[in-house]
């Protein structure tokens, strides 16, 4: 079913607007990450018209997640994660089981067109289980799904499967199972509203001195950073944060909050640059190697450490945990593409 492309409004269309004046390449990265709360509404808008409905009051074996990064693996985990426990089997695979079949729901989230996500979509379409496809927009998945497919729009500006998305898209075949459409839409929109908020926080126009992407940039780019959290939601969080930073080729770890607060204390003291040179750069404690830090996610009350520990949190105690989840992790992806705060003359 064909579905209007919801438009993109507020810090989105503020990033059009720069592309379309001029190149600017910090528009350029934060464009993708800027359309989150549209991809969101454009979701909303097919779970108000019905495309979900098939999936309401049934009773499926199972649901199938399928997809092909780690990433957004770990995104529909977090999804997963925050909707435990589940009243149903809930697989998150690469390859598609061999069980599948019309009692399951498989749910299909990739940007590529590889030939096994292909055949993938291909088989369950053979078998008639329920599909869900939520595909990049060039993609043969998107443009060629399989008869009786629930192909998830994306907003035409920007046609990218995010993390946020991914968690999104997961959520909503979960819900639809057991929550009324017109309810689900309308927690869909809030949640679309949040995102945005928290993109508009982090913009690359606001002033680094209150940019919560700025901040937390510096504290991480350069350093080895430990992410962590004493929460479910945290922790669902930072295992995912600390994937995302280590794919922009920073140095970061996911840990156990007990287990890091245990033996963190025995790391050894600061170690000297290899390339430090007393006779040039003298014999101040500059050229020593910074400790870790770490990133405590959704924390208010952050484990102790003898090293710097940063608490990322979002104050707010109306939202629900995937509200928060989702913030944080458009921070921290903000965080990426806008870097350290900018010192001024």
């Amino acid at each position: 079913m064909d579905t209007p492309a919801t438009q993109p409004t507020g810090i989105a269309a503020s990033m059009a607007a720069a592309l379309a004046a001029g190149y600017d390449p910090l528009a350029v990265h934060f464009y993708d990450l800027a359309h989150d709360g549209a991809r969101i509404r454009s979701l909303a808008q097919q779970v108000a018209d019905g495309e979900f409905n098939s999936l309401y009051n049934t009773h499926p074996r199972s649901v199938v997640i399928l997809t092909d990064t780690l990433t957004h693996r770990q995104a529909a985990q977090l999804a997963a994660a925050l909707r435990e426990p589940h009243p149903l089997p809930i697989e998150i695979v690469e390859q598609l089981p061999e069980y599948v079949g019309p009692l399951d729901i498989v749910c299909l989230v990739s940007n590529s067109d590889t030939p096994q996500l292909i055949q993938a979509a291909r088989r369950a379409g053979e078998v008639s289980a329920q599909l869900i496809i939520a595909a990049a927009g060039e993609t043969m998945l998107a443009l060629e799904p399989p008869r009786e497919t629930v192909s998830v729009a994306l907003p035409p500006t920007s046609s990218t499967v995010t993390p946020v998305f991914v968690a999104a898209v997961v959520d909503t075949v979960l819900a639809s199972i057991r929550e009324e459409s017109a309810l689900l839409a309308a927690r869909l929109e809030d949640w679309a509203q949040r995102v945005d908020d928290e993109i508009t926080a982090c913009s690359p126009d606001r002033d680094p001195l209150v940019n919560p992407a700025c901040q937390l940039y510096a504290a991480i780019a350069q350093r080895w950073s430990l992410h962590t959290a004493t929460s479910h939601c945290g922790r669902s969080v930072a295992q995912l944060a600390a994937t995302l930073c280590t794919d922009a080729g920073l140095a970061a770890s996911f840990g156990d909050a007990t287990v890091i607060a245990n033996n963190i204390a025995h790391l050894p003291a600061p170690a000297r640059d290899i390339f430090y040179d007393p006779e040039l750069d003298g014999d101040d404690q500059s050229h020593s190697l910074p400790q870790p830090i770490v990133i405590a996610w959704g924390d208010t009350k952050p484990p102790a450490a003898p090293i710097t520990v940063r608490a990322e949190t979002i104050d707010d105690q109306q939202l629900s945990r995937l509200d928060v989840a989702c913030r944080l992790l458009i921070r921290l992806q903000a965080a990426l593409i806008v870097g350290p705060p900018k010192t001024t003359r």
